[in-house]
């Protein structure tokens, strides 16, 4: 049996207090034991925070008192996570509840980014790719788009 290994999931949002409940939500009913799930507002005028706030202890909040773009985001997140294996999903995406435990199962000490794209979001394929860089980013990685995730490896 593999070790459990801590995951943090990072979710930073700007004004997307319609879709914030679904994507805090798939963080949190993910079927892996050890997954911390932080989301960083970055100053949004509209009622994000209240529903950060319904939360309470579930989530680790961040709210950011001047927005500093999704990069900031990401850094304020990144720089309050605890886990060696960190996600990052858009506050507008969500999980699958397997999605924690198959990075996992697939993760090994050459792993230093996993990204995957969500192929449909009215089916359930999704499409997984591996890579294995000869370096360790311990910085967020950009993201094309808002379907793709990336995982990286606390250094």
């Amino acid at each position: 049996m593999q070790p459990v290994i801590p995951v943090s999931i990072i979710i930073p949002n700007y004004n997307y207090a319609r879709f914030l409940k679904r994507s805090i939500d798939s963080a949190l009913e993910q079927d892996y034991a050890d997954v911390e799930v932080i989301v960083v507002d970055d100053a949004s005028q509209d009622n994000s925070t209240t529903i950060m706030e319904s939360y309470r202890d579930e989530i680790l909040a961040c709210p950011r008192a001047q927005n500093g773009g999704h990069a900031a985001a990401f850094n304020t997140g990144f720089a309050a996570s605890s886990g060696k294996i960190v996600l990052f999903l858009d506050a507008d995406d969500y999980l699958y509840p397997t999605a924690v435990s198959t990075i996992v199962e697939t993760w090994d000490e050459a792993t230093a980014q996993v990204q995957s794209r969500l192929a449909s979001t009215r089916g359930n394929a999704s499409r997984m790719s591996f890579r294995r860089p000869n370096w360790l980013s311990t910085a967020a990685t950009s993201c094309r788009n808002s379907c793709t995730r990336a995982a990286i490896r606390r250094p």
